[in-house]
């Protein structure tokens, strides 16, 4: 029974994992998680293939990630009226979603901010992905606040959030 958990009295794979049986909301937004709602690494896969082009499929720079949202948002308006009139509340949490995903858990890459696609990966299958961000943020929070400057910006984020 390696590699399987057990939920709701009923054994399955984790990357088969129904989302919803685990109290995850499902929207339509990213589109990496299939009508079954589990996550679709093919999905993944398609959308780093598309978009992620200066690091090879395999991370997102900040202008692509943009080129993602757009292009969602084209897509949407194209199928119906109904998704015409959703498109503000898709839009934002789209936007909320993808720009919270970079602030947790990109990374640098020949000095250009990332979003790596094992990260997102890990986002959608992995519980531990959560406390290695919160780490890693509170490792930066530490090591900013050693200026003034990295110690304006930590209260500036703690008044924020």
């Amino acid at each position: 029974m390696t590699g399987l958990g057990l939920v709701h009295r009923r054994f399955v794979k984790p990357l088969g994992l129904p989302l919803p049986r685990t109290g995850f909301v499902r929207h339509p937004d990213t589109d990496l998680v299939d009508d079954d709602g589990c996550f679709d690494e093919q999905r993944l896969t398609t959308v780093f293939d598309r978009h992620a082009k200066v690091f090879g499929g395999e991370a997102l720079t900040i202008a692509e990630l943009a080129g993602l949202l757009v292009s969602r948002l084209y897509e949407d308006g194209r199928k119906g009226m109904k998704h015409v009139l959703l498109l503000p509340l898709g839009i934002g949490a789209t936007v909320v979603e993808w720009a919270a995903l970079f602030w947790v858990a990109s990374t640098l890459r020949d000095g250009t901010p990332v979003l790596e696609k094992e990260s997102v990966r890990r986002f959608y299958t992995d519980p531990g992905f959560f406390d290695d961000a919160a780490e890693r943020l509170a490792r930066t929070r530490a090591s900013r606040s050693q200026t003034y400057q990295g110690t304006a910006r930590n209260t500036l984020q703690d008044w924020l959030l």
